[in-house]
């Protein structure tokens, strides 16, 4: 919409002002959902990151710790053709039974026949995790979704006071090809 000389709606004001003051609510409304859709992703890469760390930490602390010996790597392939590893390892129960399972996976291979402490599940032995780490995959989720969260609300609060959704500091009230001595101006 082109700006006019004629004042908006008798305020006194450029049509060009009062337009970009009060937007259509048709765009207000798409850039709340927008918004919200947007917020969506941060937060819910925050609770995922939140969610993983606490499972670690249960499992190491309800877990029964056993120096396991790495019997191979399974490989997989992750976005971008990424390679990643989950150690097999072999261990013994605290009653003696002799077990082999896969711990996570991390992005380096781990030496065969090299030793290494691991948590695994009194009630489903073969369920296993390293020791010490874990909560890694949480902690980058976490991190990207306060990064992430934080840059889009400097775009909404820029974008927002653009458009006058969210108070900002006085502006100019007219667009720079109208004179100073405009009415509204």
């Amino acid at each position: 919409m082109a700006p006019t000389r004629s004042g908006a709606a008798g305020t006194g004001r450029s049509s060009y002002h009062h337009h970009m003051e009060n937007p259509p609510t048709a765009f207000v409304v798409a850039f709340v959902a927008v918004a919200l859709v947007m917020l969506a992703v941060p937060l819910l890469a925050i609770g995922f990151g939140l969610r993983s760390r606490r499972r670690a930490r249960q499992f190491r602390s309800s877990g029964r710790p056993a120096t396991a010996t790495v019997v191979d790597n399974q490989m997989t392939s992750g976005a971008g053709g990424r390679l990643f590893f989950s150690p097999v390892v072999r261990f013994r129960t605290d009653s003696g039974t002799e077990v082999t399972g896969t711990t996570s996976h991390r992005p380096t291979s781990a030496i065969v026949g090299s030793t290494m402490e691991v948590v695994y599940d009194p009630e489903n032995p073969s369920r296993v995790e390293p020791a010490a780490g874990g909560g890694a995959a949480g902690t980058a989720a976490i991190i990207f979704g306060l990064v992430t969260l934080a840059m889009l609300l400097v775009f909404f609060f820029l974008a927002g006071s653009m458009f006058s959704l969210f108070p900002a500091a006085e502006t100019a009230d007219c667009p720079p090809n109208l004179p100073a001595d405009f009415p509204g101006c």
